[in-house]
Order: C-alpha cells, then sequence, then structure tokens
C-alpha cells in the first residue's frame, strides 16, 4: 500500500508540475462537493488545473492499480472518474469562476 501511495503521489505531482510549467493555475487535493439525486457528498481531487483565459478547468485524479490488468481498465478507470467527479463541476465553477470543466 505504501508503495502504491508513493508512486501516486509521485505522478500527481509531476502532472501538477507539467501544468505548472505552461502557466496554468494548478492545484492539489482539492475539496469538492459532489450533488446528486438531492445528496450532497465531499470528494478530494488529486489535481484541478484552471485556464481562466479559456473559461475551462479540468479535473485529474490519476489511478495506479497493480492488481489488474484487464484490456478495458483504461475505459473502466475513466467512467469512475467520471462518475466520482462530474456531480462535483457546479462546486467547482463556484469555486473557481469558470464555467467549462472537464474530468480526464
Amino acid at each position: 500500500e505504501l508503495r502504491r501511495n508513493n508512486a501516486h503521489h509521485r505522478v500527481r505531482t509531476a502532472m501538477a508540475d507539467m501544468f505548472r510549467a505552461k502557466s496554468f493555475e494548478v492545484y492539489e487535493e482539492v475539496h469538492c462537493v459532489a450533488q446528486a439525486d438531492g445528496h450532497s457528498q465531499n470528494r478530494r481531487a488529486d489535481i484541478v488545473v484552471v485556464d481562466r483565459a479559456g473559461n475551462r478547468g479540468w479535473v485529474l485524479d490519476p489511478t495506479i492499480r497493480w492488481e489488474t490488468n484487464e484490456g478495458d481498465q483504461d475505459r473502466a478507470v475513466d467512467a469512475e472518474k467520471k462518475a466520482k467527479y462530474e456531480p462535483c463541476i457546479p462546486s467547482l465553477e463556484a469555486q473557481y469562476g469558470v464555467g467549462n470543466w472537464s474530468v480526464v
């Protein structure tokens, strides 16, 4: 578990630094609120990238999975992350003041 967490943190930091190098606003371990079916749930996104000039933002939540090597793992993880973070978009719009969000 420690090995996976360390790898995850290194990947997260490297990704965040790449966006910082391109002069985007970058935030790590961001709290957001998911609204779905009349209920609220707290979430913590690994990386939020904001492009104020383009009025857009991205939620990035890298995943390190060593326990499986299924052929469609990339699609499964993408669907899982979208289901988890797309309900946070209204919260992120209010928090950062940009209107076009993607979960990638």
